[in-house]
């Protein structure tokens, strides 16, 4: 009942844009807002089910009126996960089309718009779909013909095959080898003092409060914050295990100084730094050409969040969240967000592109396809 009581004023407040799909539900919430009479002959029941509908009536003939509002909570939370519902006031639960540009200004200025964001080839789609179509057609000519002479693949009867995995030679000397330090305990400490003062993240963790900030942070303190969050250890459990960091000490730089715009531009700092490298550059495929890729990861909640989503087939009975994260062939993660496991990852592809300034996947040149530039739009996703 407490929980009823505080969901009840909050669920009046919110307004819904109307929609086909849950038109059944938007009748039981505008009926609920309305203060109507909630009972087995006025409360509506469309978006129920037959086995819910069951339940609300007792042996004795009375309708259960807590029950219903039960049922009601959970039918508008799951709609708005799922795209059913999409809330006015919000900038997250609205129809994908609320995030594009509309048809009026598109057709009004079409031109405009691809100029701005150096699109102008691709204005007319048919000669670039038929550019792509030939390059790709092209691609499976050569896996084709290979094909033949692969001694991993075994082909079959039926147009089956078989890939097998050749197994890695144990003496095979790493070519890198020489390259990195003889010891394999490293301290993470030092590993991140090294980044630090070569791609300067640490001074992306700046005060909240520009002024009157009196005292700069030291550096180990900025690292145990690192440490203790990126590795899952606490804060608290963080600054029992550091020497000379007390706990309040750690905890005011936390929360002071680990916002996440200030997490991003550290994290851009030390792409940018690893960008000016030349070691990662070989492991382009094609120098002028980079690939990128993105993918979610899907974890486990075991306590409150508001992104959080239930899915039988990744959690049983549980539920949790999508990290969403973007690399490219040089291993370069470049962008990273939190999403409910129920979204469809491809939605949050444009999402890495705007927040990035230094990977610029696409091709800047390649003579295969005559001329043809993709620059910002050619992404790999995989969703």
């Amino acid at each position: 009942m407490k929980l009823q009581n505080r969901l009840s004023p909050v669920l009046r407040a919110l307004s819904f844009m109307p929609t086909e799909r849950a038109s059944a539900l938007l009748a039981a919430i505008d009926h609920f807002k309305a203060e109507g009479d909630l009972s087995a002959t006025h409360a509506p029941m469309g978006f129920l089910e037959d086995e819910q509908k069951a339940v609300l009536i007792r042996t004795d003939g009375s309708f259960r009126v807590s029950l219903y509002k039960v049922f009601l909570f959970q039918h508008v939370t799951t709609a708005i996960k799922s795209g059913d519902l999409n809330v006015v006031q919000s900038y997250k639960y609205r129809p994908m089309d609320a995030y594009l540009i509309e048809k009026e200004r598109w057709n009004r200025d079409k031109a405009q718009l691809l100029e701005r964001a150096g699109l102008e080839e691709f204005a007319d789609p048919e000669p670039v779909l038929a550019k792509l179509n030939s390059a790709l057609t092209a691609q499976y000519q050569v896996t084709d013909d290979h094909a033949a002479t692969n001694p991993h693949l075994k082909l079959r009867k039926g147009w089956t095959f078989h890939i097998a995995t050749p197994a890695a030679i144990a003496n095979e000397a790493d070519p890198l080898g020489d390259l990195f330090p003889q010891r394999h305990d490293v301290p993470l400490a030092q590993v991140l003092e090294t980044v630090g003062n070569h791609s300067g993240m640490l001074t992306a963790f700046e005060h909240w409060q520009q002024t009157h900030v009196r005292q700069t942070t030291p550096h180990p303190v900025l690292l145990a914050g690192i440490m203790g969050l990126g590795c899952a250890i606490g804060v608290r459990k963080m600054a029992r295990i550091s020497s000379s960091i007390t706990e309040s000490e750690l905890d005011h730089t936390v929360n002071w100084r680990f916002s996440l715009d200030n997490i991003r531009t550290a994290n851009t700092a030390v792409v940018k730094a690893m960008d000016a490298m030349e070691l990662p550059n070989l492991y382009r495929q094609r120098q002028g050409q980079l690939h990128t890729a993105s993918d979610g990861q899907k974890f486990e909640v075991r306590g409150d969040s508001l992104y959080a989503s239930r899915s039988f087939k990744y959690f049983g009975q549980g539920q949790g969240v999508s990290a969403y994260t973007f690399v490219d062939e040089r291993n370069f993660l470049w962008h990273s967000l939190m999403i409910s496991a129920a979204d469809r990852e491809s939605a949050y592809v444009i999402d890495g592109l705007m927040h990035n300034d230094v990977v610029i996947p696409g091709v800047t040149e390649d003579p295969r396809s005559e001329g043809l530039t993709c620059k910002k739009v050619a992404i790999q996703v995989t969703a």
